[in-house]
């Protein structure tokens, strides 16, 4: 071999790294920076928008059950005490001649106030703070509940008022005897009631038990004719209503509900 070889000589790593490709040492550019920063953007609000559409259809949800359940409340604690209207009982003492008249006297201590005889009264129903009265006897064992769903259970015959009524905040409350009112339902826009009166079919006959019109309170002239009780609720929509405004519900909830016994 020759000796005058010449052998190439590494060369330093210094060097090296300063002979590498430009590409290879370059960065982001700002036009990716941008493209980056644009995609991450774009995949966050997407995702925002999902998470707030889920929200939205969770309160929607929410709103429509708790419509549901005050809806079924109201009806459950309406049709019990409104069936009880007029019903008192007869023990073995009592003449069988014993009629509303004998036991419901009239009362002017709760509102609305009763005649005697009167078992159902309404005080402006059609306004702001109307209310709607309800009252019958009640004795140990008999099973009766008042309008908070509290029973009426007493040694001895007790009578119960029940004042139903709808308040500023839209809340059909209940009263028990002029106590303090309990929230029964919320988003109630209002309360309105027509009475199923059985008319007999020719002058002197008898009434067949069957209803034959519905009346309001100012054009019944023989509550003892009065069969039936059909309660109207109008309950606001909480998906259409904002803050300034009330929609109510497109569906009124509408229930008859027939009396234990003719008032």
């Amino acid at each position: 071999m020759n000796k005058f070889t010449h052998r190439a000589r590494p060369r330093p790593v210094s060097q090296r790294w300063r002979s590498a490709s430009p590409q290879a040492q370059r960065g982001f550019t700002l036009i990716e920076l941008m493209v980056a920063i644009a995609i991450a953007l774009f995949m966050t609000a997407a995702i925002i928008m999902v998470y707030l559409n889920m929200h939205r259809s969770n309160t929607s949800q929410n709103q429509i059950s708790t419509l549901q359940e005050n809806r079924r409340l109201v009806l459950t604690f309406m049709s019990n005490t409104i069936q009880a209207a007029g019903f008192f009982p007869i023990n073995a003492t009592d003449t069988a001649t014993k009629t509303a008249a004998d036991v419901f006297k009239a009362t002017s201590d709760i509102s609305p106030t009763f005649a005697s005889g009167q078992v159902i009264a309404e005080k402006d129903l059609a306004a702001a703070g109307g209310e709607l009265g309800v009252r019958f006897q009640s004795v140990a064992g008999d099973g009766q509940l008042d309008c908070t769903g509290a029973s009426t259970a007493s040694a001895t015959s007790v009578q119960v008022v029940n004042t139903y009524a709808v308040n500023a905040s839209n809340e059909l409350t209940c009263s028990v005897n002029g106590g303090d009112p309990v929230v029964l339902a919320s988003g109630v826009k209002s309360l309105s009631v027509l009475y199923g009166v059985d008319l007999p079919e020719t002058a002197g006959s008898e009434p067949d038990g069957s209803v034959d019109t519905w009346l309001a309170r100012a054009d019944v002239t023989s509550w003892s004719a009065v069969r039936t009780i059909q309660i109207r609720l109008k309950f606001i929509d909480p998906l259409r209503s904002t803050n300034s405004t009330q929609a109510e519900m497109e569906n009124d909830l509408v229930q008859n509900i027939n009396l234990m016994s003719s008032i």
